[in-house]
């Protein structure tokens, strides 16, 4: 089941990733929102492996 991630988690994924797009610019770009999402739906993965 895919995880759908959250406004929040996007945010921080993408302050994470050290990009200096601002993120609302970024999740206007498609390319970009897909990046966010794989890296937000990563860190989630990881985050629910090591709790």
């Amino acid at each position: 089941m895919p995880v759908e991630p959250t406004q929040t988690m996007l945010q921080e994924a993408w302050e994470r990733s050290g990009m200096n797009t601002p993120f609302q610019e970024a999740m206007n770009n498609p390319t970009l929102a897909r990046l966010i999402r794989m890296i937000a739906v990563q860190g989630y993965k990881k985050k629910a492996v090591s709790s």
